[in-house]
């Protein structure tokens, strides 16, 4: 998974949609970190995604009658 600093940032942004700003406020550290961060951990987790059991990234098939 993926380590507190990338996780938290990510959760602020996408869940509760704090923009960077107000992320950086929160976290007390500039915004170009919380920048980085977001960009680190969507790879991380983008390349997560990509390597996770094949049957796990399947979408069944829709029934076409």
């Amino acid at each position: 998974g993926l380590d507190e600093k990338h996780r938290f940032p990510l959760l602020l942004h996408y869940v509760q949609h704090l923009s960077v700003p107000q992320i950086a406020a929160v976290m007390k550290t500039n915004e170009n970190t919380i920048h980085s961060r977001l960009f680190h951990a969507r790879r991380k987790l983008a390349r997560q995604l990509r390597t996770a059991q094949p049957e796990a990234r399947t979408l069944p098939q829709r029934d076409r009658r």
